[in-house]
């Protein structure tokens, strides 16, 4: 973990891909309680249905931002936003599965584009690494030097003829539960996880979807159908 400051503010830059992770859920830990679900008059979408691959989707429709993607039928979907930090807002999906097991997870977060560019070359600073010139350039860069156990990329791609850049990588994930005596006890899970980040006006769009390691052969058909389907709904 490296801290560094800038002017008289102290941030906490643990840096690998898991910094960026926890840049889309919360940009920083003390502002966590300010996580609100938004509600529908902030984002209004419909719901359509849609089936591939023997898998129900339902398709999200955002009419703010002017996009759609799937995801599947039977998983809680739901949307963040923060009260404190407006420049980030998210929308999850999760398999609906009894809480002691671990199912498949789909997360877009919607990210102000210049401020993203300032925390990532913040979290270089803080490595001592040189900042390229570009926002790809920097996110290479962090990626290549703090994701240990990469299984591919970054490389550069398109989504919906968007810029983007996209990796999947080996991690440890910290999880809760709740024992027999009613104290929540720690343990690890090892998931494999898949990154897309990509450029559409002055918004930076993370698509992240992850599972545990051992089981991501049954959802990597779900995982690439989801992020296939995104597309943006205006040029």
């Amino acid at each position: 973990m490296v801290v560094c400051k800038k002017g008289n503010k102290q941030r906490d830059t643990t840096c690998t891909g898991e910094a960026l992770e926890e840049k889309g859920v919360s940009s920083t830990v003390v502002i966590a309680i300010a996580v609100v679900a938004l509600s529908v008059a902030f984002v209004s979408y419909y719901i359509l249905t849609s089936e591939d691959r023997e898998v129900k989707y339902e398709t999200y429709l955002n009419e703010v931002f002017f996009f759609k993607f799937d995801y599947p039928a039977g998983w809680i979907f739901w949307e963040e936003g923060w009260v404190l930090w407006p420049q980030e807002q998210s929308f999850i999906a999760t398999e609906n599965i009894p809480e002691n097991e671990e199912g498949g997870h789909i997360k877009l977060t919607i990210h102000d584009k210049a401020n993203f560019e300032e925390d990532v070359e913040f979290i270089l600073e803080g490595l001592g690494l040189e900042p390229s010139e570009n926002l790809f350039g920097n996110l290479t860069i962090l990626i290549e030097n703090t994701e240990n156990n990469l299984i591919s990329g970054p490389t550069i791609t398109t989504i919906d003829n968007a810029p983007a850049i996209r990796y999947s990588a080996i991690k440890t994930v910290a999880r809760k539960r709740e024992d027999n005596t009613g104290r929540f006890v720690e343990y690890e899970i090892t998931v494999r996880s898949e990154w897309l980040y990509f450029l559409k006006d002055n918004y930076l769009y993370s698509f992240n979807t992850f599972c545990k390691k051992e089981k991501y052969s049954g959802y990597e058909s779900i995982f690439e159908h989801v992020i296939n389907s995104f597309s943006f709904l205006r040029n």
